[in-house]
């Protein structure tokens, strides 16, 4: 499987609401950066973080923070071990209740 298909089979368990599936999928090594490496005391979602147990933070928080909405890639490009997807997406903020200002993943 290519890492682009990899991806692909990631996101779509994530946002399916089958986390176990997509740490399955989760090599030890893989990184999850969303807007900012560096950890942030103002946003949980910034950081890096690593392998599953990374992954599973990662996405714990989003779920805390936002209520899944309409995601769509648009484009995918890689190779054996690397994989970059553009699209759009818009959740929900649980906070406020309004939803996320369109924004490109």
């Amino acid at each position: 499987m290519s890492a682009v298909d990899l991806t692909k089979s990631f996101l779509g368990a994530v946002f399916s609401g089958q986390l176990d599936e997509a740490l399955a999928l989760t090599a030890p090594e893989a990184r999850f950066i969303s807007v900012s490496p560096r950890e942030s005391a103002a946003n949980p979602l910034h950081g890096t973080f690593v392998g599953p147990e990374g992954a599973k933070a990662f996405f714990g928080g989003f779920g805390a923070l936002l209520e899944p909405g309409d995601f769509t890639v648009e484009a995918a490009f890689g190779d054996d071990r690397h994989a970059a997807l553009y699209g759009q997406f818009r959740h929900t903020v649980r906070a406020t209740g309004k939803p996320s200002r369109d924004m490109a993943a």
